[in-house]
């Protein structure tokens, strides 16, 4: 028998069919789950932004896509997303929340105290600074993006009180109408925000010292926060003949950009979640040079790219592993059964099912 099943979504995007094509790891995964749901009988309900739309699913926007002029901070305004719907979440069955801020644990730990009835909640981590506002006193299901994730969520549960479980993000079948293809020679792709903590100054010092290679810099600017980076890397653009910079790509470009590559790199100093463009690159038969944080190590083995240690010297060592990164062969076919390793299909959706049905 079907269930009521709500799911919150952060106030960044609107989810509609064609989110895969615009945004992030989160977005991807939170529209596949509702459309699974769906597909297996459920009522779905989803709380995202104005302008949201999926077919065969009540979509509640009462709030709009937020932006840094508002004046509204990203948490108030996930905040007032659960308590405008509050009636109609208390109806359902389930609720997921898939934000980033977590406001509605804060209302389920309320509930606890007072003994009201309150719906079975899951919790989706894939915000690592989030972490500190984890609850300690009211148990809860938590699922990570990555192991890597859900370790540093359990250290904080000294008490041993909830439930922990990883499903990785990545949905595979978005990608398998496009063929792994060679690329060109000594052409390497950076695929992520132009904030400092993806690392794009490393690849256009790697420009610099590396005039023989091929540098092609892609991602959004939408949140960086951080105008001067992307200033900076298309002024190096400007005079280095082996250097491109694309900001905001469309999907058709992102696919071209990954097919036309030889790799990725993916030089970030803070520890990423996940790393969705890692698995992308993988799923074009791509190797990836990756920093050796968050969730890189469970992605990137020694079949499928090299891993840079965290180092004082960190760019010394990002040099001498890219000379050894160029060098090396790597099996098309076995990156991409790494990436379909890594498929939310495969086991995630699975474990999210298993959740549910424990309520």
């Amino acid at each position: 028998m079907g269930m009521r099943i709500g799911i919150l979504f952060p106030p960044f995007f609107k989810i509609t069919e064609d989110s895969h094509k615009l945004y992030g790891g989160l977005e991807i995964r939170t529209r596949e789950l509702a459309l699974r749901l769906r597909d297996d009988g459920h009522e779905v309900i989803v709380f995202a932004p104005e302008g949201s739309r999926l077919p065969g699913i009540e979509i509640i926007s009462n709030h709009p896509i937020w932006n840094q002029a508002q004046k509204i901070t990203p948490y108030d305004l996930e905040k007032r997303q659960v308590i405008d719907n509050f009636d109609v979440l208390k109806s359902c069955d389930f609720v997921i929340d898939d934000t980033h801020f977590k406001y509605f644990h804060y209302l389920k730990i309320l509930a606890h105290r007072t003994g009201e009835e309150f719906p079975g909640t899951l919790f989706s981590w894939d915000f690592a600074p989030s972490i500190d506002s984890f609850p300690h006193d009211v148990p809860f299901t938590i699922i990570g993006v990555s192991k890597y994730i859900m370790s540093q969520l359990r250290a904080k549960d000294p008490k041993g009180i909830h439930r922990f479980r990883y499903a990785y993000p990545f949905v595979a079948r978005l990608y398998e109408d496009y063929e792994i293809s060679e690329g060109e020679r000594k052409t390497y792709l950076f695929l992520a925000r132009f904030s400092t903590v993806k690392g794009p100054q490393f690849i256009v010092s790697l420009a610099n010292d590396f005039p023989s290679c091929n540098f092609i810099m892609a991602g959004d600017v939408l949140f960086t926060q951080e105008p001067q980076v992307a200033q900076a890397c298309i002024e190096a653009a400007e005079e280095l003949d082996n250097l491109e910079v694309y900001f905001n790509v469309n999907w058709k470009k992102k696919i071209e950009l990954l097919s036309r590559c030889s790799g990725v790199i993916a030089p970030h100093i803070w520890a990423e979640p996940f790393g969705l463009q890692m698995t992308e690159s993988l799923m074009f038969g791509k190797p990836v040079l990756a920093s050796s944080l968050g969730g890189a190590p469970e992605i990137v083995n020694k079949y499928t790219g090299l891993l840079v240690q965290p180092t004082r010297d960190f760019y010394h060592d990002l040099k001498v592993n890219f000379k050894a990164f160029m060098k090396k062969r790597f099996d098309p076919k076995r990156c991409r059964e790494r990436a379909l390793s890594l498929d939310f299909n495969r086991e995630g959706y699975k474990i999210y099912l298993e959740e549910i049905q424990r309520n």
